[in-house]
């Protein structure tokens, strides 16, 4: 019976892993068929000879050539293909999500251990349920948000460890050579939804019916940034991660991290787009002076979204 138990739990925890990973291949496989489907003038040559046989070396370089078309085309497009695999992850965890909320009314939430209320720095026990917040205190997110990101960025800039990371530099290539319209629909919503559905809604929501506030934020976080192949990156979302995990504790609904989430990505987005960010590069006292106000603003968000799990919720909110 025990070992059922933990083998439920076990489960329970590391299944929206799985079925990330499962999407993810899945869709791999339909790119690639899909990708063939569209390259076929280009691959027939090369796949449908007249030869009945190939040596082993005309093989391989039959399969160079398909590859290197085949990386070609995912270079070409790499950002709508993330978005079309975002929208894969957005269906199947939105699923799983639903099912999680909809155990949680129904009060076959897991047990969770016990310790410090919300209001305080939770170590242990169960997130608070959903409730009304006032708009009012969504726009503490928004400061922190844009603060957090224009921070952020300037000591990146300022360390210049961007500059270094040459997996960086490729991946922002992707992220803002697109339209800004294009750049805005993915990057700016439909990718921090699938990313919040799966990091917040269920890596960090399940792993938080089992532990404390610290440690599940850490794993979820630790997780999404390992998702993005370069330690800039890697660095930013970290610390992002845990704030966006912070918002979902306080706030005690879905839409806060997400709201967050958004508004983060958005300030890169526009800032890339109106040359601020450039502009900072060539002014280093201006980006230095930058980065210390968007810390003490992003720091006076934070100790005031703090106060909002301390206050009571008149009625509980949906989700």
């Amino acid at each position: 019976m025990k070992g059922s138990l933990e083998k439920k739990a076990f489960w329970r925890l590391f299944s929206p892993l799985a079925a990330y990973w499962i999407v993810q291949i899945v869709f791999s496989f339909l790119l690639s068929f899909v990708m063939m489907i569209i390259k076929a003038k280009e691959l027939a040559p090369i796949l449908f000879t007249e030869q009945e046989s190939m040596t082993e070396m005309e093989f391989q370089t039959v399969m160079d050539t398909v590859n290197q078309i085949a990386g070609e085309f995912y270079v070409q497009y790499q950002l709508e293909c993330a978005t079309a695999s975002a929208l894969c992850l957005i269906l199947v965890m939105g699923v799983m999500f639903w099912q999680d909320r909809k155990r949680e009314a129904a009060g076959q939430a897991e047990p969770a251990g016990q310790g410090a209320p919300i209001g305080r720095v939770a170590m242990t026990g169960r997130m608070e349920p959903a409730r009304a917040v006032p708009i009012s205190k969504y726009m503490l997110l928004l400061g922190l948000g844009v603060s957090f990101c224009l921070a952020a960025n300037c000591l990146v800039g300022m360390t210049e460890l961007a500059f270094a990371d040459e997996a960086y530099q490729e991946a922002a290539a992707v992220l803002y050579g697109p339209s800004f319209p294009m750049q805005v629909l993915c990057s700016g919503l439909i990718i921090p939804l699938s990313e919040e559905l799966f990091y917040r809604g269920l890596v960090f929501k399940r792993f938080r019916e089992r532990i404390g506030f610290l440690g599940a934020a850490f794993i979820s976080s630790f997780v999404f940034s390992t998702s993005h192949g370069n330690v800039v990156q890697a660095l930013y979302t970290i610390g992002l991660g845990m704030l966006l995990s912070y918002a979902y504790e306080k706030y005690g609904s879905f839409k806060a991290p997400l709201f967050l989430h958004v508004v983060a990505n958005m300030t890169s987005l526009i800032c890339t787009r109106t040359g601020a960010f450039d502009w900072l590069m060539k002014n280093k006292p201006w980006m230095a002076v930058l980065a210390v106000a968007g810390t003490f603003v992003g720091t006076t968000m934070y100790v005031m979204i703090q106060k909002t799990g301390e206050e009571k919720a008149d009625k509980p909110a949906k989700e």
